[in-house]
């Protein structure tokens, strides 16, 4: 993800923006997906205070688990023998050196050889953010696992807006297709954690899990739907949630939570991948803040009126936060309804569809054992 890099360009905005008539004090960072991931480092990280001062994170949090490494030590060492390195595994200083030595291409081949190697079920990228030592120099961007700093109240508090898209597990029909398979056949959920689970804990949640996700669905359509809504949650709908109630624990700094449940032949994570199966799946808002040439990818599309209305009502929240902190200071024809602050009372959220509506308290009994794993392995 590049965390270190991306404070030294924040720096850089903070230092220079005014040159180009920005104002250093009203800086919104904003991502998507890993993007998204990113975005919550950022508010995690002691380094970069007083360089923003609102955030969106749109699908992905530092809490999603394929968003950190736990065993980053031993997938260097992979990567090392991978590309040659024949000394002893144990030899920390040795395959550090080995690796600096390394041409930066050959690293890029032989890292995406070596994740794809690993036998870990679902979304994982591999090298992404892990803990590091704090030399008391400064340099550390993050010596604590995310959860814990959020649990604590350890992160910048600035206004945020948080989302997520009403299928987004659909993503692993296309990425993991064996994974989907596999809890059919076996429907064993906690294989697929990326850390290890306890075996009367497995046996607990997978009951649990099995209940909420599959119980009375019988053909096969229902089936894959359950799945598929589970992986969405494990995958980036309950870190998105949990995140989102621990920034409204320690003060009034507002917090806003968004479902995207538009439904268009005009998705453009669904064209781009060829995907039939119907439902909102990851990325599914992109196209409509980002403004997505799809031209050299897939062609030209025309828009439908609904498409011109999502794009234009998000453009006009997301600005308005950028500039306010408040995604709807005014109501008007275009933006008809107040999206309130989220709070432990309510868990109000916006859903955005051709009508925009606020719900309460999304799948609460789902995101319970999400965040019961969560408070249990603090991971």
């Amino acid at each position: 993800m590049g965390l270190k890099d991306q404070v030294f360009a924040l720096k850089w905005v903070r230092d220079n923006i005014r040159v180009f008539g920005g104002d250093p004090n009203n800086v919104t960072i904003y991502g998507l997906s890993a993007g998204a991931a990113s975005v919550e480092y950022l508010l995690l990280s002691e380094t970069c205070k007083g360089l923003f001062s609102k955030a969106i994170l749109q699908s992905g949090s530092a809490i999603n688990h394929w968003a950190s490494q736990y065993n980053i030590l031993d997938l260097s060492v992979k990567l090392a023998q991978n590309l040659g390195f024949k000394g002893n595994e144990t030899d920390t200083k040795a395959i550090l050196a080995f690796l600096m030595e390394q041409p930066s291409e050959n690293l890029s081949i032989k890292a995406k050889e070596t994740v794809a190697a690993s036998a870990v079920d679902g979304l994982n990228f591999g090298f992404v953010p892990s803990i590091e030592k704090d030399f008391d120099n400064g340099e550390a961007f993050l010596t604590t696992y995310p959860y814990n700093l959020l649990d604590s109240g350890n992160f910048i508090r600035v206004p945020t807006i948080r989302g997520f898209c009403e299928m987004e597990g659909l993503l692993n029909e296309m990425f993991n297709p064996n994974v989907v398979k596999k809890l059919k056949e076996h429907k064993i959920f906690t294989d697929i954690w990326k850390y290890p689970i306890n075996s009367n804990d497995r046996e607990h949640y997978n009951k649990k899990l099995y209940e909420e996700y599959l119980q009375g669905k019988n053909n096969d359509t229902e089936i894959e739907n359950g799945i598929f809504e589970f992986l969405g949650h494990h995958d980036f709908t309950a870190g998105i949630i949990l995140a989102t109630r621990k920034a409204i624990l320690y003060d009034a700094i507002p917090s806003y939570l968004y479902m995207f449940a538009f439904e268009t032949p005009n998705n453009f994570v669904r064209k781009l991948f060829k995907m039939s199966r119907k439902g909102v799946c990851h990325g599914s808002d992109a196209g409509y803040t980002l403004g997505i040439d799809t031209t050299k990818i897939y062609g030209k599309i025309t828009p439908t009126t609904s498409d011109v209305l999502i794009s234009k009502r998000m453009c006009k929240m997301w600005t308005d936060f950028a500039k306010t902190g408040n995604p709807t200071p005014s109501t008007d024809d275009l933006i008809p309804i107040v999206w309130p602050a989220y709070n432990d009372k309510e868990q109000s959220y916006l859903v955005i569809d051709e009508q925009m509506r606020i719900q309460h308290r999304y799948e609460p009994s789902k995101i319970a054992i999400f965040e019961e794993i969560y408070n249990k392995y603090r991971k």
